[in-house]
């Protein structure tokens, strides 16, 4: 049913859909995965169907269904498949260098396919791959003595701070007017008015185009590296305090 060439001929030559060719090796799910996950680099996830998947790999669009039913399953395949290429940090170091760690490393996992941040930041549902990146996560904060509450605020405070951070940070420049937006916004960092932003004035010129809210460049092709590192380690100062006072 799946590993069969796309073709237009239909005559009795022809192979039926479901067979695969003699040549052609059998189609599996990593496959489909693969592609989706190339399209979705490439193109965005917008552009993701079973069909362009099917393209992609020059097959039916029956063969890919044969592997996942919906787009919905596709799409949670893979932010899976992008989890795995993590490299987590080692359990033998502290827990402090390991969230450190931790953090850079989806980081740098996200930066290498930011079209697929949409897909994650909007959806409920998790990738098994998911359950890996927890236990490991609450295995480092509990080791660290974190417990009860404590544990699930803590390791809560990291999904929602790191994955969130770097979600802002790669947040998409506006496909429409582009030039015209960008050209609007540093216009008007060029006029802050003292009188009403006094702070903004005086540090206008090292927030241009470096801070939330004050960018028009997206973090795919301006990465906030210094603010990242710096965020992470008041994070981690902050976790440090709440477990001081456990």
């Amino acid at each position: 049913m799946y590993g069969v060439q796309m073709s237009d001929a239909r005559g009795a030559g022809s192979r039926p859909r479901g067979r695969p060719r003699s040549d052609q090796p059998a189609l599996g799910q990593a496959d489909v995965v693969r592609a989706a996950l190339r399209v979705i680099d490439t193109e965005g996830d917008r552009a993701l169907s079973m069909r362009r998947v099917a393209a992609e790999l020059g097959v039916y669009p029956t063969a890919v269904q044969h592997h996942v039913n919906t787009k919905e399953q596709l799409l949670v395949a893979v932010s899976d498949a992008v989890l795995d290429e993590m490299v987590m940090p080692s359990p033998d170091v502290d827990w402090v260098e390991w969230l450190e760690v931790f953090s850079a490393q989806l980081r740098a996992v996200l930066h290498a396919h930011p079209n697929v941040v949409p897909v994650m930041a909007a959806r409920l549902r998790v990738a098994t791959g998911a359950f890996t990146l927890s236990e490991q996560l609450l295995a480092a904060l509990a080791g660290a003595g974190f417990t009860g509450a404590a544990l699930r605020g803590a390791y809560n405070s990291v999904i929602g701070f790191v994955f969130g951070w770097i979600f802002t940070e790669l947040a998409a420049e506006p496909a429409a007017d582009e030039d015209a937006w960008r050209q609007d916004l540093r216009s008007r960092l060029e006029r802050v008015d003292p009188a009403e932003a006094p702070t903004l004035a005086v540090h206008v010129d090292d927030l241009r185009n470096r801070a939330f809210m004050m960018r028009w460049m997206s973090g795919q092709s301006n990465p906030l590296d210094d603010s990242f590192e710096f965020a992470v380690r008041v994070m981690v100062s902050g976790l440090q305090a709440q477990l001081d006072r456990q």
